[in-house]
């Protein structure tokens, strides 16, 4: 895992995350409380370097549950590929939209977020299907796409 202090020292470089704003820490306990399996590199963001819109437009925020945002059939569940190397998760499961907790729409068909069941990994959530596929390992390995950099230690 990267040191939280090279990846505050990287977002700060080109401005990148200079349009976010910090999450106060009275706000990051609660969202620890509604939600107590998110990221600890994503409360770490939130908290030291902020949410909103990056320069480049991609959107970091707090998270919310995807049950609130999109129309699911009732009981409906986002269907997870195998095997595990694609998704990170056991082949043929699913997961109940309460558990998606999407941090970054997009407008479009597909969103970022967490899966909600205490993984560090950052998942594409394609509303279409509706299905989770596993983009990147960790919220900074996220982070450091959107800076077009890898954080140096």
């Amino acid at each position: 895992m990267l040191v939280p202090d090279a990846i505050l020292r990287e977002c700060r470089k080109g401005g990148e995350f200079e349009t976010l704003e910090p999450v106060p820490r009275v706000k990051i306990d609660e969202l620890k409380i509604k939600f107590p399996n998110l990221p600890q590199q994503y409360l770490y963001f939130l908290e030291h370097v902020g949410e909103g819109v990056t320069r480049s437009e991609y959107c970091i925020f707090q998270p919310f549950a995807a049950e609130e945002y999109y129309d699911i059939p009732e009981g409906g569940d986002f269907l997870l590929p195998g095997p595990w190397e694609t998704s990170g998760l056991p082949e043929g499961m699913t997961m109940p939209p309460r558990s998606a907790l999407v941090f970054a729409p997009s407008g479009g068909a597909w969103d970022y977020c967490f899966s909600g069941l205490g993984d560090e990994a950052v998942f594409t959530l394609d509303v279409t299907v509706p299905l989770f596929s596993r983009s990147y390992d960790d919220f900074f390995s996220y982070v450091s796409r959107l800076t077009n950099r890898t954080p140096k230690i």
